[in-house]
């Protein structure tokens, strides 16, 4: 299936002529994402090193926040794409593949074996490019979106996002009370806009009192708004 907006060609894509990209393909990759980690480690802040972690989406809306978007811009957003697309591959389970003989980046695809196929510069440009879309958090809400759509359709395949996997058992080392309130929130798989990337941190090391409280903030505007 496809999971995308309107104008994502890989809803109506003959999938039989889907493979995954070759060595020398791949290579347009890697050299995007070490483009992409030149432009960013500047002098003036803290060296970054883009290893496909659900962290790096995180820093790569940080280029919007403090940077106005211009690392987006230099080169109309194929070197962002590269890195956003190795979170899905390294964190996420997806491959890089493309259709017979690929024009240009713009024309590799992003596909999971569970049957999920996007066009990842295509939905990166139509975020950075929507108005009424989220100022800053632009990569973040792409990947959150796309939860959204498949948690409100089927339910998100393991390991795509720690509050899921919470409620489903696939994780054990949330306390009773959070998974409980993750229940009662997740009720509405949109509200997985509203947690954001952050529960990609949470581990042993996590604030659970903290966690626990905030959670208990929404659940309260839930219940006063319902």
């Amino acid at each position: 299936m496809g999971v995308g907006v309107q104008s994502d060609p890989s809803q109506s894509m003959d999938r039989s002529k889907l493979r995954p990209v070759t060595q020398e393909e791949r290579r347009l990759v890697d050299a995007g994402i070490e483009r992409f980690t030149q432009w960013f480690n500047v002098p003036t802040i803290p060296r970054y090193q883009f290893e496909g972690r659900p962290r790096d989406i995180c820093e790569l809306d940080w280029v919007f926040y403090e940077l106005g978007g211009g690392l987006w811009h230099c080169d109309n957003g194929l070197a962002f794409t590269c890195v956003w697309g190795n979170v899905l591959v390294r964190s996420f389970g997806f491959e890089w593949a493309v259709m017979n003989e690929p024009r240009d980046f713009r024309d590799y695809l992003l596909s999971h074996p569970e049957g999920y196929v996007l066009f990842p510069w295509i939905r990166l440009w139509e975020a950075v490019g929507n108005p009424g879309g989220t100022q800053f958090a632009k990569s973040a809400d792409v990947w959150l979106r796309i939860l959204v759509d498949i948690e409100t359709t089927s339910s998100l395949p393991v390991g795509w996002h720690p509050a899921t996997d919470a409620i489903r058992e696939d994780r054990t080392d949330f306390p009773k009370r959070v998974i409980e309130q993750l229940e009662e929130l997740l009720a509405s798989p949109e509200y997985l806009m509203t947690l954001g990337v952050w529960p990609y941190d949470w581990g042993a090391d996590a604030d659970w009192s903290a966690i626990e409280s905030h959670l208990q903030l929404h659940l309260h505007d839930r219940r006063q708004r319902g």
